[in-house]
């Protein structure tokens, strides 16, 4: 989402961060095999640590996005009942695929990840679009 950003001349303009609803362990660096498809298509991808969502974030971002259904309901399960409205699938703006969840490919092999990447570059796509309409680029 970052690198999408600045490609459309949004860097800096919209802050952006990574959370889990399941975090086994807190602090881990980006999985090696996601940083090489990411690399593979020019994506620099930053030196975050996997955290576990904060009461704070449905307060602190616009929107909350989840990756599938089962980490939506958690976000509901947890979000306080006036801010639901931020909640949404990041498939949702997904201009070319019909799916509404984003596999994890954790336990499965360098392809799932290429999968998973060009399933979220299509979305993450389809989102910025509607940013860039709303931030007047």
């Amino acid at each position: 989402l970052l690198h999408a950003l600045r490609l459309n001349g949004m860097g800096g303009r919209v802050k952006v961060d990574s959370a889990g609803t399941h975090v086994d362990v807190p602090g881990q660096r980006v999985d090696a095999r996601g940083r090489k498809v990411a690399l593979s298509m020019g994506v620099q991808l930053k030196k975050g640590r996997s955290r576990q969502v904060k009461p704070a974030d449905f307060e602190k971002y616009d929107y909350v996005f989840a990756m599938d259904q089962d980490n939506l309901q958690n976000l509901l399960a947890m979000c306080p009942e006036e801010l639901t409205h931020k909640l949404a699938l990041i498939s949702t703006f997904s201009e070319m695929s019909e799916l509404t969840d984003i596999p994890d490919p954790f336990y499965g092999s360098l392809k799932g990840f290429k999968r998973v990447y060009r399933l979220l570059e299509d979305a993450v796509g389809g989102l910025v679009r509607l940013l860039a309409i709303n931030i007047k680029v």
